[in-house]
């Protein structure tokens, strides 16, 4: 996000058509990204040391982001230019390293579409079921990238960790994981997260 948001900045102050509201509002948005990050950050080092559920204890550390944060989450895509739609929710007392999971599944499919797909729509599905929550991302994206480049799953084949992250994250919670082209245009992620995973 800090990178999309960014290069967008960086357009709207190239020389001889500097757009200094358009600047001012992406990095707003640098700056919440870069706090959300740090925080997120600061939790997860303070659950590995210290593992179980926490909240704000008032040091400004809170749990790592789950779907509660996810209209945070939805509203810097869609200022980035992309149509999001979201539908059901995660539901009452989710597991939280379930929840911590679902939130980056999202985030993770949401940046790729951002990155490679070249989408005007992304939906994201939340189906809780008695025994799993099952996350699904789609868009609408075009395929091929501009010069005839193909659209990459997700770590965009660089050895990033995008792909692999979110497989290891679903694999936490004794999950599966689905991603891939659908038919005619898009890509899609699914997500199956047992409730009783990471227990």
């Amino acid at each position: 996000m800090v990178s999309l948001h960014t290069s967008v900045a960086a357009e709207a102050l190239e020389e001889g058509a500097v757009d200094a509201p358009v600047a001012r509002a992406e990095l707003d948005h640098v700056s919440q990204a870069a706090r959300e990050g740090l925080r997120d950050l600061r939790s997860t080092v303070r659950a590995l040391r210290d593992p179980g559920p926490r909240s704000d204890n008032g040091d400004g550390v809170e749990r790592v982001a789950g779907l509660a944060h996810l209209d945070d989450l939805v509203a810097s895509v869609r200022a980035a230019g992309l149509t999001v739609r979201v539908t059901g929710e995660g539901g009452p007392e989710l597991p939280g390293l379930v929840d911590a999971t679902a939130y980056r599944v999202v985030q993770e499919a949401l940046t790729n579409t951002l990155r490679h797909a070249r989408a005007e729509t992304a939906e994201v599905v939340l189906e809780r079921a008695e025994e799993s929550l099952t996350v699904t991302v789609s868009d609408d994206g075009t395929g091929p990238l501009p010069g005839g480049a193909r659209r990459e799953p997700l770590d965009g084949g660089r050895g990033g960790t995008g792909l692999a992250g979110m497989r290891e994250r679903v694999r936490m919670v004794e999950g599966t994981l689905e991603a891939g082209p659908v038919p005619r245009s898009g890509y899609r992620v699914r997500a199956r997260l047992p409730l009783g995973g990471g227990e």
